[in-house]
């Protein structure tokens, strides 16, 4: 008997294509293997979308990955976890909870992985609309020479440089609808373009000389680059300039950490 679930997909923004939407659909049916009704909304107009807000770190070891998320308002039904990979059926992952609406899945061991797609199902019973939100991470190797690590979504690109860094070393990406964090004064959610984290397997040595450039969205006015290191609770506005003949806001890497492009924003 195949079951039917009304699902509301939640996107990233104006940023983001209504087909990426449709493919995610499509791997989650071949995935699961039942049919679903879906309603496709966008997190800015849909006024009963929840705020999710996703980070992927590096942990509890160096060879694994937990993805830590949190949902506002708080939901009674248990949100449930796949990770879309290469392989024929998404895994789902084990959620534990610390408070409510406080959550995290562990991904395993990632030393062959190299990306990942992370689908939460949001509901606050069996019989509510169930609504798709998403994640990503990417890892790179630092190359020894100059070279670009992008985010999986395209939208962050990480200008690195081999000096003062060990051999070998790789950095993750991941990137979300929301931070996990508070978001900067006078931010609002609806104002957030995008959200990624970078951290490193291992400490990989003094970052010199990287750049960091992020997609804006052309003709969108005024936008703001926030950062907030790893561990703090202050986020700080960058000193970031859009680069002339493309929409790309750039500034120095400023470390591993939390970076917020946000709309409509004075520094």
């Amino acid at each position: 008997m195949e079951t039917q679930v009304k699902y509301l997909a939640i996107t990233r923004g104006s940023r983001t294509a209504t087909v990426k939407s449709f493919i995610v659909f499509a791997l989650l049916a071949t995935c699961i293997g039942y049919s679903r009704e879906v309603a496709i909304a966008n997190t800015a107009g849909s006024q009963d979308s929840r705020i999710v807000g996703t980070r992927v770190d590096v942990g509890p070891t160096d060879r694994e990955l937990t993805l830590t998320f949190t949902v506002t308002p708080s939901i009674r039904f248990p949100p449930v976890v796949r990770l879309l990979g290469t392989a024929a059926r998404a895994k789902t992952l084990e959620v534990q909870s610390d408070s409510p609406g406080h959550y995290s899945a562990h991904l395993g061991d990632i030393q062959d992985v190299s990306d990942g797609q992370l689908l939460l199902e949001i509901s606050n019973s069996q019989k509510e609309r169930h609504e798709l939100h998403s994640a990503d991470f990417v890892l790179h190797e630092i190359p020894t020479g100059p070279s670009s690590s992008p985010s999986r979504d395209g939208h962050l690109v990480l200008y690195t440089k081999p000096a003062g860094i060990s051999r070998g070393s790789r950095i993750l990406i991941s990137s979300g609808e929301r931070p996990i964090d508070a978001l900067p004064g006078g931010v609002s959610s609806t104002a957030v373009m995008g959200a990624y984290f970078i951290d490193s397997l291992a400490s990989f040595g003094k970052a010199e000389g990287w750049q960091l450039a992020i997609a804006t969205v052309p003709g969108l006015g005024k936008v703001t680059l926030f950062y907030l290191a790893k561990g703090s609770k202050t986020w700080k506005p960058l000193e970031s300039n859009l680069i002339p003949g493309h929409p790309l806001q750039a500034c120095p890497f400023a470390g591993q950490g939390t970076y917020l492009l946000v709309r409509g924003t004075k520094q």
